[in-house]
């Protein structure tokens, strides 16, 4: 009896399918054992220590900073990723052009960021606090750059170590500022801003080290070329500044239209902490999900049974926290802050109706992203930016962060909808009668178990519980089978 020896293609490719799965593995590993320490441990803690007032302004300009973010970069990692995967030779090229880009983009991020904050009616005692955090999102965004030469090249440990190395370093300076005693550290919020500065510092110069290695260079580009390479990368650039803009112009609103407004957004912030933790598993498995749409939708692959198994797979792990999570707001508010839990409990319970339209969004947005609609997908941003401000408008003076929170649930609830408009025009992903009833069976049953659990145990064993059980659920109806999972790997 002969057995077929594998090619030399099909060894090759099964080595980097390897390399590729085992990132993943390290890259979700190392974020869920930094992540949370970073937000819940440091985070967390310098609100505690600080207020929700200081802390508020903080958080109100680190979101006018961040729906500003993309004019950084305006495509060109995500230009570069493509372009160093299929020809590795044309890192020292691009690495002079992007490097002097992302310089002048500075420039103009900065110009507009001041303006912005001039025209919002900000203090000038908050100036040092907004340049603090104008340089903390370039060296921020020149890091995933960085990053992107090292994932395109396949040096997939590099990466994931860099993913993870600033906050590891600002958890540690942080640590020393919360816990030190040190005299001329206390905890404050311009001192909390400058950790985060020496931490991105660090973190860059080794990026910069790493990639130079690799042969990155850093010479005069020609203008000509930079030119033509932001005329490709703009369609892209603008899809990621309006999403940005529909995603926190809510705490901006709530700052600048709330009495006490500073006060309000750092409620507000409690309430959207663990909001933006939860984000971090859907956001991570996207990013999976696109190569593998890419792939599909070229070779002409039916996709139908593979997006059902992307949906179980982002969905059910959202809804087995979210539910929870509604169910056992309050104490969980009061277990992670000192002041203002019950306010913040309640905006909590609305943010997780809009987190589970956001777990929707970044399957079927990344179908459609795959499938190279970004003109669709534009101008539906477009359509969510401008409801978001009218609603926020409408809503925040009147019923304040409570009337943030219903804006984040209607505009993403919208945004959903229509992406699932949008995927079944294009392709015929109808789901089945019983795929539906699986769905709204887990949901009645997995919110029957919270409640039931939450009247009978203590809420810190209570809430974990629920999620174990909540999500042994999805097994026990099929929502996901075991055997699936083979699909992703």
């Amino acid at each position: 009896m002969t057995t077929t020896q594998p090619t030399a293609q099909q060894t090759e490719q099964s080595g980097v399918k390897r390399r590729f799965v085992l990132n993943l593995l390290l890259l979700l590993l190392l974020n869920a054992l930094v992540k949370p320490m970073w937000m819940f441990g440091i985070d967390r803690s310098v609100q505690n220590t600080v207020g929700a007032n200081a802390y508020g302004i903080y958080y109100a300009l680190l979101n006018l900073s961040l729906i500003l973010n993309m004019l950084l970069d305006l495509g060109l990692t995500g230009y570069n990723n493509r372009a160093l995967s299929r020809n590795p030779s044309l890192l020292g090229r691009l690495s002079s052009r992007i490097a002097s880009l992302k310089t002048l983009l500075a420039l103009l991020y900065t110009a507009i960021t001041l303006v912005a904050f001039a025209a919002m009616g900000y203090q000038r005692e908050h100036l040092m606090l907004v340049l603090l955090l104008i340089a903390n999102q370039f060296m921020a965004s020149f890091i995933l750059y960085l990053r992107s030469n090292l994932n395109a090249l396949q040096h997939f440990v590099a990466d994931s170590l860099l993913s993870v190395l600033d906050k590891l370093l600002c958890i540690a300076l942080c640590g020393l500022m919360l816990w030190g005693n040190i005299s001329g550290f206390e905890v404050s919020i311009s001192n909390f801003a400058l950790a985060q500065s020496a931490s991105y510092l660090i973190t860059m110069i080794v990026a910069a080290a790493a990639v130079a290695k690799l042969g990155a260079q850093w010479r005069r580009p020609n203008a000509t070329a930079s030119v033509h390479m932001l005329r490709r990368c703009w369609p892209f650039a603008l899809l990621s500044l309006l999403m940005a803009t529909y995603y926190h112009i809510d705490v901006l609103m709530v700052e600048r239209l709330c009495p006490n407004g500073s006060l309000q957004a750092g409620i507000y912030a409690q309430a959207i902490r663990l909001y933006d933790a939860y984000a971090i598993y859907p956001y991570l498995v996207s990013t999976l999900l696109l190569p593998i749409f890419g792939r599909m939708l070229k070779q002409q692959t039916p996709i139908g049974g593979f997006t059902n198994l992307a949906m179980g797979l982002i969905l059910t792990p959202a809804l087995s926290v979210a539910l929870p999570t509604i169910v056992f707001a309050q104490p969980l508010m009061e277990l992670l802050y000192v002041a203002h839990s019950h306010e913040s409990a309640q905006t909590l319970s609305l943010l997780m109706l809009s987190y589970i339209c956001l777990a929707i969004s970044y399957v079927l947005g990344t179908l459609l992203t795959a499938h190279g609609a970004i003109r669709q997908l534009n101008w539906l941003s477009l359509g969510a930016v401008i409801l978001s401000i009218a609603m926020q408008l409408t809503l925040v003076p009147w019923l304040g962060i409570i009337g943030a929170a219903i804006g984040r649930v209607c505009v993403l609830a919208i945004v959903a909808l229509t992406q699932t408009a949008l995927c079944l025009r294009l392709w015929p992903l109808r789901p089945k009668t019983a795929d539906l009833l699986r769905y709204a069976a887990f949901v009645v049953l997995g919110t029957s178990t919270c409640l039931a659990i939450s009247h009978q145990t203590a809420p810190s064993i209570g809430f974990t519980l629920c999620v174990a059980i909540v999500l042994l659920l999805a097994f026990v109806l099929r929502i996901i089978k075991l055997r699936d999972l083979r699909l992703l790997l």
